[in-house]
């Protein structure tokens, strides 16, 4: 075993591991913690006693954390995670002490981890209505690739979507159900105003590089943190979060693992990004990118039919998924 798995960055200002309460879920007891320029870290092996979740070493930089359902696989000093196998970036990256035990950041333990071996930080309010909101539209045709527009395929896919939902029972309305332009404050008004109890907003991705490709899915960004994948990053502190961000990351992980089984696609993660309608949304809401219109082989398969009916039974079986866990819970 390596000496120690901090981080350079960390090492000169780590302090000597202290006791402290973790109040957030009132637990009983003390956790130890390593105190960074970065935040507080949390000892795995005092949470576990606490939590539903055991972890394992599996290398000097590799462990496994998790329950007989969910198993997160983390690297020291990397902030990719793979949940189920699925990537899932965090905030902030493991680290080991010189002794090789294990600490997380605060904010993934609480943000994160939680969503899964917590579930009473979730809310367990049944799904009913959902929102579907092909992204653009109107006069903003969002990406342009050689012979696609953004907007015209993000309402195919959308439709496709929504019949499956309403297939499946659930009460579904589009923001846009035509060529219209619903301003970002009307969509997140909507949601508030029809009661939505999700949000899932359908995209396609660009990029200069033209061999960008992959699937990735959004959730809300926490207060507080900051993240290179977060366009909000620097408004860490004046961006409140919501009481669905939990919620919304199982809903982004479970769409983006169907997603992925669906179209083999690359996998580019579950990440986190303060856009609008993600943070004014009064309810879990996740932001779907299904490929790079920019990417001439992605464009291509973009424009099929099988192709976005592919992606539409992915992120409708994404969501039916969430909504049978939370009558599980």
């Amino acid at each position: 075993m390596k000496t120690i798995m901090i981080p350079s960055r960390f090492r000169t200002a780590v302090l000597l591991a202290t006791l402290l309460p973790l109040t957030s879920f009132a637990l009983n007891g003390r956790i130890r913690s390593l105190d960074t320029p970065e935040g507080r870290y949390l000892r795995l092996d005092d949470l576990e006693e606490q939590w539903p979740m055991r972890h394992e070493t599996t290398g000097d930089n590799r462990i496994l954390l998790g329950d007989r359902k969910y198993r997160f696989e983390l690297t020291a000093g990397s902030r990719g995670a793979r949940l189920n196998g699925t990537l899932l970036y965090l905030h902030h990256p493991p680290v080991r002490d010189p002794e090789g035990n294990w600490f997380l950041h605060r904010l993934d333990l609480e943000r994160s981890l939680a969503s899964y071996f917590r579930t009473d930080s979730l809310y367990p309010d049944p799904v009913r209505r959902i929102m579907i909101d092909p992204g653009h539209g109107g006069s903003d045709p969002g990406a342009r690739g050689q012979t696609l527009l953004e907007k015209e395929v993000n309402l195919a896919v959308a439709r496709q979507v929504a019949a499956r939902l309403r297939a499946a029972g659930f009460d579904v309305v589009m923001t846009r159900d035509d060529d219209s332009e619903p301003r970002l404050t009307e969509r997140s008004a909507l949601v508030r105003s029809v009661n939505a109890d999700l949000f899932v907003s359908i995209h396609q991705n660009a990029a200069t590089n033209r061999n960008a490709a992959g699937i990735e899915t959004f959730c809300v960004t926490p207060p507080g943190a900051e993240n290179p994948d977060d366009p909000m990053s620097r408004r860490k502190n004046d961006c409140p979060g919501h009481r669905f961000e939990r919620n919304s990351l199982r809903l982004a992980a479970g769409i983006q693992s169907r997603l992925l089984q669906n179209t083999g696609a690359l996998d580019r993660g579950v990440k986190r990004a303060r856009f609008w309608v993600l943070r004014m949304s009064d309810c879990p809401a996740v932001l779907v990118e299904c490929g790079f219109i920019s990417n001439a082989g992605e464009e291509q398969k973009l424009a099929r039919d099988d192709y976005r009916e592919q992606l539409a039974e992915a992120i409708a079986s994404g969501i039916l998924q969430y909504c049978r866990e939370l009558e599980e819970l």
